[in-house]
């Protein structure tokens, strides 16, 4: 028999203006293009349930676009290149600063 996953209390999703306003300030972190939305995780959403705005990326229209309706990618290939951003993003505002312990 397998092991049983984890569970955790459910919680409020966080709900920062301030950080996808700070997002939005960064270059796409696929292409590089300035001008970039703050894109959610497209995972564990959908009928009424809302990604947290912990889990935004910078990425210009074009690659927003791509990410959310490209018939390119999988689902496996859509969450990569998302993650792929995602953790280019943290590093980048950690070590510059930006994000910083209060």
């Amino acid at each position: 028999m397998g092991e049983l996953p984890v569970m955790f209390p459910k919680h409020k999703h966080f709900q920062g203006e301030w950080f996808r306003r700070l997002v939005t300030t960064l270059p796409c972190q696929h292409c590089g293009a300035e001008g970039t939305q703050a894109a959610h995780r497209n995972q564990g959403k959908g009928l009424a349930l809302k990604t947290s705005d912990a889990l935004v990326v910078a990425l210009c229209p074009t690659c927003h676009t791509r990410l959310d309706q490209g018939k390119d990618m999988d689902r496996d290939d859509r969450r990569a290149y998302w993650d792929d951003a995602y953790i280019r993003q943290m590093q980048h505002l950690v070590e510059t600063g930006l994000l910083k312990k209060a």
